[in-house]
């Protein structure tokens, strides 16, 4: 019985701890927020900068987010 009453207890506090960090996960950019911008090429690349206090950071492609960045057809002929 006192097992049952522990296990009972320990999922309790593993959910409770699991609802804080995503309320935390969720709050952080409400706290601290950071500018980024996202800078699209006539090559179809596309660039997500992220301004930090640090300075400037580079993320990498994402995904086609304007319609500017998508290719109108198949590829040019070589």
């Amino acid at each position: 019985m006192t097992a049952l009453r522990t296990f009972s207890a320990l999922r309790l506090w593993v959910l409770a701890w699991f609802v804080a960090s995503m309320g935390v996960a969720i709050a952080s950019p409400l706290v601290h927020p950071q500018a980024f911008e996202v800078i699209c090429s006539g090559t179809g690349a596309i660039k997500l900068l992220v301004q930090t206090d640090d300075g400037t950071v580079e993320m990498g492609a994402m995904g086609m987010d304007c319609p500017l960045c998508a290719t109108p057809s198949a590829p040019p002929p070589t």
